[in-house]
């Protein structure tokens, strides 16, 4: 149910640029690619990169800990980092 409304509300011009991360680390990889590729505005990038994997490796053990018991979907932290991902890749674009 949960998938379905973070779906829902992603814009389709969007869609093609959502990636599923299966972790806090493969998030980061992709947000440190896309600073890469983007030199006009990577000083920026870098420091919203930096900013984002604090938050990750704050809230990544969350998942860890909830996912052992089984208390959600499997594919829900995946969309989680998705999200943060896809929220990192528009905001380059405005």
């Amino acid at each position: 149910m949960a998938i379905q409304a973070i779906q829902s509300t992603i814009f389709e011009q969007d869609q093609r640029n959502f990636r599923h991360h299966a972790n806090a680390t493969s998030l980061l990889h992709d947000l440190r690619s896309v600073c890469e590729e983007n030199k006009n505005h990577q000083q920026r990038l870098v420091l919203c990169e930096r900013k984002i994997g604090l938050f990750a490796q704050t809230f990544a053990p969350y998942f860890d800990l909830v996912g052992k018991y089984g208390l959600f979907r499997p594919e829900l932290p995946g969309w989680f980092w998705g999200c943060i991902g896809l929220m990192f890749k528009v905001n380059i674009s405005k």
